[in-house]
């Protein structure tokens, strides 16, 4: 009984840390393309309509390119990662069938991807060269597997190319509320020949909920709520639409207070009986060495403290709702894992308190 006892003691830390590992799980990064070294980007319209519960999001991206030579197969490689459903591509408003990227980059008779040598790292042929360092949440690299691409004879001069698609919203439990984002990487553009205008468009019409973005301010009170912005050089390498949610007042405050502090104060009830019990003990049992009261308490206040402790955050979690991240409860079964010095530390200060009791009806 006592060696099950300690493995539950030991497999609890264990379940709680495996919970704790992925604080971020990623949603759609975005479509923004690699383009071959001999095509221009003029202009670059993104359009992101988000849904009304922040969940999905319709992006259509409009690319206004200038070719600079006529018969190029590949124009655009298209990093397509996590995304939600079919996408659709059309160039000159002609529907365009996209391929997954094929596993013949080095195959020098394949002409097809010759415009994209710069990109790739000559050790690593199923790699492209580190993409993304801004935040330890964001991609570092970009893996061929989420490579398409489409074939065609394009002309000399402007075209223009259409994707539309459906994102999946990233979720971040690294905190007692999880936050959501929309993202959309222009970290390829780096890697282009050049770099035209953009303009950013965040139609939220139908989403009530408070957002921010690194573009700038996102004015929440907005006739329509539709955000706008244009630039003429690259903003960010990632574009993210925040939204944290609102949460219920009492949960507000019990998180301020600090489910140990309440814990603890909880505690003091049973800290206060237990001492009364010691001192009724010993007023009846003057000449034995140790109160079994001391010994017994000792033991049980602490689990109780944990135990009190996990139903504080659990019911912190409760409030919150679907928006808990249960992070901070996982966290709470640690304590577990402190049993030890806790009973120690208890008896301790148990026997403290029987001695001066003993001591004064002595």
């Amino acid at each position: 009984m006592k060696a099950l006892f300690l493995k539950i003691l030991f497999l609890i830390p264990l379940l709680a840390n495996a919970n704790m590992a992925t604080p971020i799980y990623p949603g759609t990064l975005g479509l923004t393309p690699f383009i071959n070294q001999y095509i221009n980007i003029i202009h670059e319209n993104i359009f992101i309509k988000i849904d009304e519960n922040f969940e999905y999001a319709y992006y259509e991206v409009e690319y206004i390119i200038e070719s600079e030579k006529r018969g190029i197969s590949v124009p655009l490689l298209f990093y397509a990662f996590e995304y939600e459903g079919d996408f659709k591509v059309s160039m000159d408003g002609n529907s365009i069938e996209l391929k997954k990227y094929p596993d013949r980059f080095e195959n020098k008779d394949e002409k097809y991807f010759d415009g994209f040598n710069h990109l790739f790292d000559s050790t690593q042929s199923q790699s492209l060269i580190s993409l993304v360092d801004q935040e330890s949440s964001d991609y570092s690299e970009v893996n061929s597997d989420h490579l398409l691409y489409f074939e065609t004879d394009i002309d000399k001069g402007k075209h223009i190319i259409k994707v539309s698609y459906n994102a999946n919203r990233w979720q971040h439990k690294n905190a007692w509320i999880k936050s959501y984002s929309f993202r959309y990487a222009l970290a390829p553009a780096e890697y282009w020949k050049s770099f035209g205008t953009l303009d950013v468009t965040v139609d939220a019409s139908e989403f009530h909920g408070n957002m921010t973005s690194n573009l700038g301010e996102i004015n929440n009170a907005e006739l329509n709520r539709i955000a706008r912005w244009s630039f003429n050089d690259l903003p960010e390498k990632i574009i993210k639409i925040n939204y944290r949610p609102d949460i219920d007042g009492i949960a507000e405050m019990l998180i301020k207070l600090g489910p140990a502090k309440i814990s603890f104060l909880i505690l003091l009830f049973f800290i206060l009986f237990h001492i009364y019990l010691i001192a009724a003990n010993r007023k009846k049992k003057l000449k034995i060495l140790l109160s079994p009261i001391v010994i017994v308490g000792g033991l049980l206040i602490p689990i109780i403290y944990i135990l009190i402790l996990i139903l504080i955050h659990l019911m912190i979690d409760s409030l919150i709702g679907i928006h808990a991240s249960g992070i901070a409860s996982y966290g709470s079964f640690y304590g577990f894992t402190s049993l030890p010095l806790y009973w120690l530390l208890y008896i301790l200060f148990s026997g403290v308190v029987e001695f001066s009791i003993k001591k004064k009806l002595a």
